[in-house]
């Protein structure tokens, strides 16, 4: 397979040899109505597949009918399992087959010999046979993997046990904030370093940069000094060595015999230097407040921001504190506009922002190479580049996050940044039949090419490096069927290995088979509406955001080919999967079967929404989104397609409504989630003091709802009529633009509006260009 990666952070495969077929058939037969891939015994998993059943015939696959439906998966690599997996502690290795090196699973096929002095298993993938190490009476009850699909095992221990793995963290902040953003940094700063378990073991330094980069010594005791390095270029050798970080430079050409200490003399331990570290944010916030008050010195949101040179010393800061993993966190308000890396006043595209994306995407491949996390919080509401910025972050696991203001949700969101991976240095080994290819992989990894030299003739074997081992980091695999597979099974199985904050290295195994079919019907039948439209979504807003690097995402011409994948997916699928229905006379419909019905509203939903649709708004938030999209789990991806949208009414009530504008009824209260924002809205009646109950109770829900996620979701609350009101309507189906007749089916709840009361509520809107659902899907078949 050749490998193209994507600056997106995926990777797009070609295949350039011929493939054989499994020459064996899998030995274990499902009942016909069985069409489950996940063991009963296991209450999650790792991975949700796009059917429960494939076809076995390429030939069939490429026909019209079942052609529309891509093929494929979602994993979380580093997923927190509930409940928790077995664990295998370190005495006992895997066992692996010794020709392909899969792992033992519970699809196996064990025997023993007939004096029990030899228990043997063949393998799944190529069918070789493998000799325990243990005896035959031990075989069993110590091999949990026989049982289960997931298991985990400790399969290195460190040379020396370790409390916690020795870490640097250095926190970039921009100059040019206001006051409170410093008092709000101040405050979640304390907090994060408060939280650490073994503070003596962290080192901690910072930086702030405008027109210059201010490297503070947090070391003495009591007393704070800084060192000022330009910030019109790239700091020298000589700079560094002023810093005491000689050999420290992370594009250096020459070395130095400089001093060189294990805390490069400007960074300590957090319970050495936190109260430092505090006092250089106090420093700031009253220059900050200086500024305010003196209009001469009032910094702009366009205020001089060397953020290149500033993460160049970041690097190396964390390089000279010899720590075995670092994180650089950046806090800006704005986009960098001084010296390498900045950007121009437009950001949406342009030679200077080409060069600027090279460049950050660099110093992200570096970060990575020295196991340095960069992670970058912009506060504010001006523009600050963010599909420039993302090529900082992306190699590396880290993110965007973009906040109004520094307030509980960023701290929230700090510590899962900081704190929330499961490890570092994770790979992700896949095994799976030859007689499927992968076409395209979206998410965080990329290949690893000095892969040891196995048997892999019978199998399809890859080996990739994790960027990212957040719990919610999620990875899209694509395939086709190329062969035809005789088996009865396709099997497939995954192998994470990572090493936690104890360095110890731990290996989780995911096994999984998905029976061979050979009729079409079965195979619709098994079909996974919400992968399926997960991975239709992510193909699509993947096409956006490669476009969005030639012309700017607000130009609509920048969707164009995202909307018409859409379209073509819908049109397919109700001509391969859907029936003709007589409505009438002379009108006829196509319809769905009933568990495929949810598939394209959800593509509507997305391609009309603020990840897709024609909402104006800043180029910063669509690429926000997309990008949250792209990495999603399963669950967040529906919850971003498909929202949830609950109404109190004025006596207390509480139901679900139909994702409908015609729910904005003045004597409502709607909560709407969306995963990335929840949006409060008050009607006319109710949008008094003595209904605060009910907004209340709708905060939070959203708030316990969202404890788990990442970002945490952004509540926002308004009332009927204002500005922010359209954040919630761009989120609904324009229906007002349906028949009445129709309008009473989708949404039964106005068959119990007085008829004056109906014709009041369409009143408030207008006749638009945005289609609704029927009409959209009109639209669709008379192109």
């Amino acid at each position: 397979h050749n490998f193209h990666v994507l600056e997106s952070g995926g990777i797009m495969i070609s295949k350039t040899e011929e493939t054989s077929s499994l020459v064996a058939a899998d030995p274990y037969e499902l009942a016909e109505e069985d069409i489950s891939i996940y063991d009963s015994t296991t209450c999650s998993t790792t991975t949700f597949f796009s059917s429960y059943a494939l076809l076995n015939d390429p030939a069939k696959v490429s026909s019209s009918k079942v052609n529309p439906v891509p093929m494929g998966f979602l994993i979380s690599p580093a997923v927190n399992l509930k409940p928790e997996p077995p664990r295998v502690p370190y005495h006992r290795s895997p066992e692996r087959c010794q020709t392909c090196k899969a792992f033992l699973n519970l699809y196996n096929e064990v025997s023993v010999s007939e004096d029990r002095t030899k228990t043997t298993w063949k393998c799944g993938f190529c069918r070789s046979s493998n000799s325990f190490t243990e005896h035959p009476d031990l075989v069993g009850d110590g091999h949990p993997e026989l049982k289960l699909q997931v298991v985990e095992f400790v399969t290195q221990e460190p040379e020396v046990p370790v409390m916690f793995v020795p870490r640097s963290y250095v926190f970039v902040v921009d100059g040019n904030c206001g006051a409170s953003t410093y008092q709000d940094l101040r405050v979640a700063l304390k907090a994060m370093l408060n939280s650490l378990d073994v503070p003596e073991t962290v080192q901690i330094g910072i930086i702030a940069y405008s027109a210059v980069v201010s490297v503070y010594n947090v070391t003495h005791n009591s007393v704070v000094e800084a060192h000022v390095i330009p910030g019109s270029r790239s700091p020298s050798d000589d700079d560094l060595t002023y810093l005491g970080l000689s050999d420290c430079f992370i594009y250096s050409t020459k070395k130095h015999n400089g001093f060189t200490s294990n805390n490069c003399g400007i960074m300590g331990s957090v319970t050495q230097c936190t109260d430092n570290l505090l006092k250089v944010l106090s420093v700031l916030e009253a220059t900050a407040t200086a500024r305010q008050v003196d209009p001469k010195h009032k910094v702009s949101e366009k205020g001089p921001r060397c953020l290149g040179p500033a993460i160049m010393i970041a690097l190396s800061m964390i390089k000279g504190s010899q720590s075995k993993y670092g994180d650089v966190i950046i806090f800006t308000a704005g986009a960098p506009n001084v010296g390498p890396g900045k950007l121009e006043s437009e950001i949406t595209g342009g030679a200077v922002n080409q060069k600027s994306g090279e460049f950050f995407s660099r110093l992200g491949k570096l970060a990575h190479k020295n196991s340095t996390t960069v992670n970058i919080c912009c506060e504010g509401f001006s523009r600050f580049g963010v599909p420039i910025l993302r090529n900082l972050v992306t190699v590396n696991g880290g993110h965007v996050l973009l906040y109004q203001e520094f307030g509980s949700e960023f701290r929230t969101d700090l510590n899962q940044a900081l704190f929330g991976a499961n490890g570092w240095n994770g790979t992700l080994e896949t095994f799976g039949p030859t007689s499927l290819q992968y076409t395209r992989i979206i998410g965080g990894l990329s290949e690893i090419s000095s892969v040891p030299k196995y048997d892999y003739s019978g199998i399809d074997h890859h080996l990739f490096s994790l960027s990212s081992l957040q719990p919610h980091e999620t990875i899209s695999f694509y395939f086709n069927l190329v062969d035809f597979h005789p088996g009865s099974h396709f099997m497939f199985q995954f192998v994470t290995t990572w090493k936690n904050r104890y360095e110890q290295e731990i290996t989780r195994t995911c096994t999984y088979r998905i029976r061979t079919t050979n009729d079409p019907n079965v195979y619709m039948r098994s079909i996974d509406c919400n992968v399926i439209g997960a991975l239709i979504g992510k193909l699509a807003v993947l096409t956006a955001t490669l476009s969005d690097r030639k012309r700017s995402p607000t130009d609509p011409d920048a969707d164009n080919m995202a909307h018409s994948y859409i379209d073509r997916c819908v049109y397919d699928l109700y001509l391969g999967f859907g029936k003709s229905v007589q409505i009438s006379e002379n009108r006829k419909e196509r319809s769905l079967e009933e568990h495929l019905a949810t598939l394209p509203f959800m593509l509507y939903l997305l391609r009309q929404g603020p990840i897709l649709g024609p909402l104006l708004q800043n180029p910063d938030d669509i690429s926000y989104l997309r990008t949250l999209y792209l990495h999603a789990s399963l669950q967040d991806t529906v919850r971003l397609m498909l929202p949830t949208l609950l109404s109190f009414n004025s006596l207390g009530n509480v139901e679900e409504l139909p994702l409908s504008n015609l729910a904005l009824q003045s004597n409502r209260i709607l909560c709407l989630d969306h995963h990335s924002h929840v949006f409060i809205w008050s009607g006319k009646e109710v949008s008094g003091s003595e209904y605060d109950s009910y907004r209340n109770a709708c905060r939070e829900r959203s708030l316990v709802t969202s404890t788990r996620r990442f970002p945490q979701s952004r509540v926002f609350q308004f009332k009927e009529n204002s500005s922010d009101e359209r954040w919630l309507r761009c989120r609904l189906i324009p229906a007002h633009n349906d028949s009445l007749a129709q309008q009473n089916e989708d949404f039964p709840q106005l068959d119990e509006m007085e008829p004056y009361l109906r014709s009041k509520l369409l009143e408030k809107f207008m006749r638009t260009n945005e289609p609704s659902y029927r009409q959209y899907l009109f639209q669709i078949f008379n192109k």
